[in-house]
């Protein structure tokens, strides 16, 4: 009797140990290689952190060696997901299942080192024509935007700190960047040699995405990232960083 009595407590706890393993599951999600820079990554993180905190779920975010990565990764289902994309990436990464409350927005802006260039009316990707850009190899969007306006010229870098040099040092004419990510850069010395257009070439909103294998958790976020819109939280969040920056 003594041996079924340990046998039966060793179930209990081995049940026990179980159960609170799959409470305690993290779920892994990937971005691009500037995540302690990145200030749509940083703000988004903390957007999509409280989402999954209301949802009673635990989450790490890493950042991957480049930004394509990041998708590649995500989509293969060696992360749980991606932390923001723009709508639509799910036709060239079909894995990756949107979660469909907007957790932020990104404006792209041109910007300049080179003098002649600084007078020029640039309001439009169709503005940058005939002329020399540098982009972020992964960023989607600007990727697509890029190959849509028929732009030849251009030099794909790694990094947002990549991006700033090759315009710094002239490498190219324009260099096309986020808002709000570039104001990551205001205190660098290279910033204030800078033309910035302030007239976006285009604005995106951006998504959260899981690997289809998690798709249990779209209620959840879907649900608490709905409640997090609809009292501001997200507003907040983003307009409280943003104004850190300049104090």
């Amino acid at each position: 009797m003594a041996q079924y009595l340990h046998l039966f407590i060793s179930i209990v706890i081995l049940l026990s140990l179980s159960a609170h393993g799959v409470c305690e599951n993290i779920w892994h999600i990937s971005t691009g290689p500037d995540f302690e820079t990145d200030i749509d990554s940083q703000v988004i993180s903390i957007v999509v952190k409280q989402a999954y905190e209301l949802s009673k779920e635990k989450v790490r975010i890493t950042s991957s060696p480049s930004w394509k990565r990041s998708l590649i990764e995500a989509n293969a289902g060696r992360v749980d997901g991606e932390l923001y994309r723009i709508k639509g990436i799910s036709k060239k990464f079909p894995n990756l299942v949107i979660i469909p409350i907007p957790v932020g927005n990104v404006s792209a802006l041109a910007f300049t080192n080179k003098e002649k260039l600084k007078s020029l009316k640039i309001d439009s990707w169709n503005s940058l024509i005939n002329h020399s850009i540098g982009i972020l190899n992964g960023i989607l969007y600007i990727e697509d935007e890029s190959k849509k306006n028929n732009l030849k010229m251009i030099e794909k870098v790694q990094t947002y700190d990549q991006l700033l040099n090759v315009v710094y040092f002239n490498r190219v004419d324009f260099g096309v960047w986020s808002y709000p990510t570039y104001l990551s850069f205001i205190k660098d010395k290279r910033f204030n040699q800078l033309h910035i257009f302030k007239t976006p070439l285009s604005v995106e909103y951006l998504y959260h995405y899981i690997h289809k294998k998690n798709k249990n958790l779209i209620v959840k976020l879907t649900n608490a990232l709905g409640i997090m819109q609809e009292n501001g939280e997200i507003k907040k969040i983003r307009k409280e960083f943003i104004d850190q920056l300049y104090k």
